[in-house]
C-alpha cells in the first residue's frame, strides 16, 4: 500500500504539470495569435494589397514566429505529459486491481494456514 500511495502522489503531480502545461498552450496561443491579429491589422493600410499577402507578411515578423515556436512547444509538452498522466491512470488503475485482489485473498490464506499449522 505505501508504494500504491506513492504512485498515486506522482500522478497526482504528473496531473498538476499538465495542467500547468494547458496554460501555458493557452496563453502561449494567445500571444502569437494577438501578434497575427495585430500585424494583419497593420497592413491593411494599403487596400489594394490581398489579405493573404498581409497575413503572410504579419506571419513572417520574427516576433510571431518566435511566439509561434513557443505555442508549438507548450503544445507538444501538454501532449507528453498527458500521455504519461494516461500512463500513470492507467497503472494505478492495474495496481488497485492487483491490490484488492491480493487483498481479498489474504483472509482466506490466512484461515488456511491456521488450521495446517
Amino acid at each position: 500500500m505505501e508504494i500504491f500511495a506513492l504512485y498515486v502522489g506522482w500522478n497526482n503531480y504528473i496531473d498538476v504539470q499538465r495542467v500547468t502545461a494547458e496554460i501555458e498552450e493557452a496563453n502561449a496561443e494567445t500571444a502569437f495569435k494577438l501578434l497575427e491579429a495585430t500585424g494583419i491589422v497593420a497592413g491593411w493600410d494599403n487596400p489594394k494589397i490581398p489579405v493573404t499577402v498581409t497575413k503572410a507578411e504579419a506571419q513572417s515578423d520574427p516576433e510571431y514566429v518566435e511566439a509561434k515556436t513557443r505555442f508549438d512547444q507548450a503544445k507538444a509538452r501538454r501532449k507528453m505529459l498527458a500521455v504519461l498522466s494516461n500512463n500513470m491512470e492507467r497503472g494505478a488503475a492495474l495496481l488497485s486491481r492487483e491490490l484488492s485482489r491480493r487483498i481479498g485473498r489474504a483472509p482466506v490464506e490466512g484461515r488456511m494456514a491456521g488450521w495446517t499449522t
